[in-house]
């Protein structure tokens, strides 16, 4: 014969499933698990946009000097007033231009602005980008005039792209030479 074997004890009935205790400590851990997977997906897609904004700017910043550049092939390097015509050809409104997918600082035309400074007297500080002025512009062999517009054989610009985002106000700025030689 068998053993009989006792009877089991049944579980208290009010220790059966989870007490409210441990379900909203449950639910609290849960819930700052979410808002930080949220708040990690936010700040993600606020890098991705400002990173795209940028990169717009690159590129339009990298289609200016290329239009300036192709601009000065086109033109007579022999010219005396090689510069001359260079610079009426981003004068204006053609200093100006627009990119697709940025919105320019108020009370500008455009997100990137293209200018040419054929002083001879200016200094790095006085254009805001280091270039390594003054220098000689016209080849005369002095740094010493301060409007070689029509004679210069060199010219230093800068292109600065200026755009609004939601997180504030952005600027890249891209230095260069055009030579006339």
């Amino acid at each position: 014969m068998r053993p009989h074997s006792p009877t089991p004890t049944r579980p208290d009935p009010t220790r059966r499933g989870l007490t409210l205790l441990e379900v909203t400590l449950g639910l609290s851990i849960l819930t700052v698990g979410l808002l930080a997977l949220t708040s990690t997906s936010v700040a993600t897609h606020k890098l991705r946009e400002t990173d795209h904004a940028r990169q717009l700017a690159r590129d339009g910043l990298a289609a200016v000097v290329r239009d300036v550049e192709v601009a000065s092939r086109l033109i007579d390097k022999q010219a005396a007033d090689w510069s001359a015509q260079l610079l009426d050809r981003f004068a204006g409104a053609q200093a100006w231009r627009a990119v697709e997918g940025l919105d320019p600082w108020p009370d500008q035309p455009g997100v990137i602005e293209l200018r040419f400074f054929p002083d001879e007297t200016l200094t790095d500080e006085d254009i805001g980008f280091p270039l390594g002025l003054p220098r000689d512009l016209d080849n005369d062999g002095f740094a010493s005039s301060q409007d070689v517009s029509a004679s210069a054989r060199l010219l230093p610009a800068v292109a600065r792209a200026r755009w609004t985002t939601n997180a504030g106000d952005r600027e890249l700025v891209q230095g260069f030479f055009v030579m006339g030689y």
